[in-house]
């Protein structure tokens, strides 16, 4: 995987592209299925366990547990959603790199790593989860129309 960072003021942008056109990657197989675009949207946080709490009991559904590592300048945690809406790739990561006086600056690969075999894990299992489920909300909220 080839990746750039475009950085403006604390907006940062991660280009990336599979290397190998010819060996099946994560990117590769994005794109292969959504097309070109953004694959997911981070979102840093001061205290990323408890925004997954909160997320979680909202319904929101993660797609495997939080991720930690370390860059050359301090810890990373991470933790992503399964994609917003069904037929979509895109998804939600919550980051927190702040940890003291430690602030983690770049991307850490043992959690980009992580992340993609969760992915690839889902990908085995044929797994199409959304980030909330919507068939649940659109089932209560016909028994709420009916009920009225």
């Amino acid at each position: 995987m080839d990746t750039v960072v475009v950085q403006r003021g604390n907006a940062k942008v991660a280009l990336m592209q599979g290397n190998d056109k010819a060996v099946s990657s994560q990117i590769n197989e994005f794109i292969a299925k959504y097309g070109q675009g953004v694959q997911h949207v981070a979102i840093e946080v001061d205290n990323i366990d408890a925004v997954c709490r909160e997320w979680e009991a909202h319904g929101v559904k993660f797609s495997g547990p939080l991720k930690e590592g370390r860059d050359g300048f301090g810890p990373l945690k991470q933790r992503f959603t399964y994609p917003l809406f069904p037929g979509c790739g895109v998804f939600l990561e919550l980051t927190q790199r702040q940890h003291g006086q430690e602030q983690s600056k770049t991307f850490v690969l043992e959690t980009v790593e992580k992340l993609y075999k969760d992915i690839e894990r889902d990908q085995v299992q044929g797994v199409e989860q959304t980030i909330i489920d919507y068939d649940k909300i659109l089932s209560e909220d016909m028994r709420f129309r009916r009920s009225s």
